[in-house]
């Protein structure tokens, strides 16, 4: 990086309440988290929280009026009211101290914290994190009106010109020497080609309010992945993992992979499909399906290892393991093990007739 990385502060003559109410939030929630595993780093980030918590109500005033050349890109359009509710949310969401709820509560409308029009959850606007949170991890990956996954390298229709620079500059293998970073923006920003380099995992910026994406790597709005996407999408997939199926256990040498049973007759009883539509909308005059197939272990033994063979399939797919072979899909990396009885569900999008889904081997 060739470019200056400038450091900036806020004090007490130059107030930053977002910054500090924003860190005190986040220092809070991650006190939570690791309350039960180190309560000693535990207590040391809600001590924190608390003294920046203070800072921010004591001192108030604009983070952008003290470093004013942030405005150009992360202008504080709402204010710092949102953070200092949100914070004290958190404060007592942790700590179980009435005073943060008091706070919360006394100045919920002084502050805005009701009787806004909101329409956005932001790093900005945290207005509606106070009034309702709602999961979009459905729509990031592709259930939506363009059937498109948002986190690159998901799926199998993700954007492929990323406004990243790491993803659009050919590799050190490709290109040995040197790229600066004026080099890299002349040569490679309005480069038409995709990215050569997959960022597997980002979230992008996404689509606009009309569910229109533009794969262009000019348009840094809705093609750049930034940390306010992607931080908080890792806490939402831990918290929706945690939820499926067995994690198993420490890694042990497997030794010969035992060979897989494939009569077909044997196998197709062995688990058992259940096909339901959970979901139908309409996108340009035409109509699309959200399919959910349960799969359930009915042969009375333990299923260490599945493979799926699904055919007419035209949309998205998760809950599975696509492998290197045409149409044919394993057991996600999450479940290790299905127990006799237990089951799974995986998910697909798209329109017409559902997939015809069947078991082509399973040990």
């Amino acid at each position: 990086m060739t470019t200056p990385r400038t450091a900036y502060k806020v004090d007490c003559e130059h107030p930053g309440s977002e910054v500090a109410a924003e860190t005190a939030a986040a220092m809070a929630a991650a006190s939570v988290a690791f309350r039960p595993y180190d309560s000693k780093y535990s207590d040391l980030l809600l001590l924190h929280a608390r003294q920046l918590f203070s800072f921010a109500d004591t001192y108030r005033g604009r983070y952008d009026d003290s470093v004013h050349s942030v405005r150009k890109y992360y202008p504080s359009s709402s204010g710092y009211s949102d953070e200092l509710l949100w914070a004290a949310a958190w404060l007592f969401e942790a700590t179980d101290d009435k005073l943060y709820l008091n706070y919360v509560a006394q100045n919920a409308v002084l502050l805005g914290g009701t009787g806004w029009a909101v329409t956005e959850f932001s790093w900005d606007n945290k207005y509606a994190g106070l009034q309702v949170l709602l999961t979009k991890a459905d729509y990031i990956l592709g259930k939506n009106p363009k059937s498109m996954s948002y986190l690159v390298g998901y799926g199998w229709n993700y954007p492929t010109h990323v406004h990243h620079r790491g993803a659009s500059v050919p590799s050190i293998f490709e290109l040995p020497s040197a790229v600066g970073c004026i080099d890299g923006f002349d040569d490679w920003y309005v480069n038409k080609d995709g990215n050569p380099n997959v960022i597997e995992g980002a979230l992008v910026g996404g689509p606009d309010v009309k569910d229109e994406f533009y794969d262009d790597r000019c348009k840094y709005e809705q093609t750049e992945p930034s940390m306010v996407g992607n931080a908080p999408l890792v806490g939402l997939f831990a918290a929706l993992d945690g939820l499926e199926g067995d994690k198993g256990s420490e890694h042990k040498s497997a030794g010969p992979n035992p060979k897989p049973k494939v009569d077909s007759c044997f196998a197709e009883a062995a688990v058992e499909f259940v096909h339901t539509i959970t979901n139908t909308w309409k996108y340009q005059g035409e109509d699309y399906y959200r399919h959910q197939v349960a799969v359930k272990n009915t042969c009375g033994e333990r299923i260490t290892y599945l493979k799926l063979k699904i055919e007419n399939l035209a949309g998205l797919l998760w809950g599975l393991s696509q492998t290197q072979e045409k149409n044919m899909y394993e057991l996600p990396p999450w479940l290790k093990v299905l127990e006799p009885g237990a089951g799974f569900v995986f998910v697909y999008i798209q329109g017409g007739p559902q997939a015809a889904v069947s078991v082509v081997a399973y040990h």
